[in-house]
């Protein structure tokens, strides 16, 4: 059985925070999802990483890309 509830309804955390006391229900928290990275946060993980590449131009760019 599972029970979803509104963790800012003050109500709902009051119902949940008695049933935690009376020890009759075993309840288990759900693992929070994995929160997605903002982009500015990959891109600092790029730097870190060196996966940072440099060019004079586009035309130097496409060159770098077209050799590899």
């Amino acid at each position: 059985m599972t029970i979803s509830y509104d963790g800012r309804n003050k109500t709902a955390r009051s119902i949940m925070e008695l049933l935690r006391t009376m020890d009759i229900f075993h309840i288990t928290e759900a693992p929070a999802k994995p929160r997605r990275k903002s982009g500015i946060e990959l891109a600092y993980e790029d730097v870190a990483a060196g996966r940072v590449y440099r060019a004079k131009d586009g035309a130097d760019l496409i060159r770098q890309c077209l050799a590899d």
